[in-house]
């Protein structure tokens, strides 16, 4: 889908020197150009955590280990299929991250 996105919009400007392709917030499907997406929902969640933050749960992610290869979720079981992924990463799998993201995702801007 991200190739798709790259393909359809120009790079949206950053405080970073890389392009962007999508800019922060709700993701117009219908207005990318990706019909099969219409009526689904994805946000783009741009500087949500501070360096400070973000330290903090790449700590807590590493400290999780060891660390298995991420596996393709066919919904009724997972398997590794490098031929579709084989990259360094992890699925890290965390209720008190996810409401962290949820809790700041949540907050109006500025805070309560």
């Amino acid at each position: 889908m991200l190739s798709k996105l790259r393909g359809r919009m120009a790079p949206a400007k950053s405080a970073s020197k890389a392009p962007r392709y999508v800019s922060p917030g709700h993701i117009d499907f219908e207005a990318a150009g990706l019909h099969e997406y219409i009526g689904c929902y994805a946000v783009v969640l741009d500087s949500l955590f501070s360096e400070p933050e973000l330290s903090s749960v790449l700590a807590e992610a590493e400290a999780s280990g060891p660390w298995e290869v991420a596996q393709v979720n066919s919904g009724t079981h997972a398997f590794t299929d490098t031929t579709y992924r084989n990259g360094e990463r992890l699925i890290y799998d965390s209720f008190s991250l996810s409401e962290k993201i949820f809790e700041k995702n949540s907050a109006p801007p500025g805070g309560y």
